[in-house]
């Protein structure tokens, strides 16, 4: 991850919603991109650090076997340090995305309510056809109705679905077992995808005890929960234009003293 933080990759990059969005929910998607950042920049310095004093260890080792003891007990140590750093990497991310969607749906669900409202009464057999089947949390299932009631759903990534699906199940988990997660768990929460997702979305570092294992989020997946939540929020902003689309050509063509009229008589109604 690149330090210099006036070039930002595309997954920490500030986007605008204009229309249906709050700028306070755009303000802390754009928090939680930078705290991600820092925690990984922080992630690869400790690596860096432990690899360093690998490197002094095995340098004082010289002409003796193995490595220096002053610097292995010490190197020894930090690795025990990046047993867990994953882990802890791992649950602050979750613990900031997942409430996030939650907040997204809110936005999504009080902007288009009459909406879903009326799709809901004329058509009461489709209403969480989808998310019942696929054995989804409950958050994105609320998401997936919303999206396929008003046919907002084509405006969204392909694996939305699956992305958010992985993400709330991990949250779950975690909530449940912590850092260090039993066998029988391990296998349950493996058992939920089978090999319907990437196997670089989840990690699991085995400290020998088989019955004990941590199960952490790859950088990669949490970059594409990133990018699938800026490209749910470019959706709903693409379906509200194309909703709106009558209604946005007139106001961009009206002019400017009109518009302002338009504003103000609608103020003081």
């Amino acid at each position: 991850m690149p330090n210099d933080h006036n070039k930002p990759n595309h997954e920490y990059q500030l986007v605008s919603f204009p229309g249906w969005i709050n700028p306070e929910l755009s303000a802390r998607l754009q928090v939680i991109k930078y705290f991600l950042r820092r925690n990984q920049e922080a992630e690869e310095e400790l690596k860096q650090e432990i690899d360093d004093l690998f490197e002094q260890a095995r340098q004082g080792a010289e002409a003796t076997k193995g490595l220096d003891p002053p610097y292995q007990d010490e190197w020894l140590v930090r690795m025990e340090e990046t047993y867990y750093l994953d882990a802890v990497h791992s649950t602050a991310a979750v613990g900031l995305l997942a409430p996030f969607v939650e907040a997204l749906y809110d936005a999504m669900n009080k902007c288009y309510r009459d909406q879903v409202q009326q799709a809901e009464n004329d058509n009461p057999h489709q209403c969480g056809a989808k998310a019942r089947a696929g054995n989804i949390p409950r958050p994105v299932a609320r998401i997936i109705q919303l999206a396929e009631l008003i046919n907002l759903a084509r405006f969204f990534p392909d694996d939305y679905a699956e992305v958010l699906g992985a993400l709330f199940h991990y949250r779950n988990k975690m909530l449940h077992c912590g850092f260090v997660w039993s066998k029988k768990d391990r296998d349950d929460f493996k058992q939920k995808f089978e090999n319907n997702l990437p196997e670089d979305w989840f990690e699991c570092m085995d400290r020998g005890d088989e019955e004990s294992y941590v199960i952490y989020m790859t950088n990669k997946f949490i970059k594409h929960c990133l990018q699938t939540i800026d490209d749910i929020m470019k959706g709903v902003e693409e379906y509200y234009r194309s909703v709106h689309q009558e209604k946005l050509k007139i106001i961009e063509n009206m002019p400017e003293s009109s518009f302002f009229n338009l504003i103000q008589n609608r103020e003081t109604k």
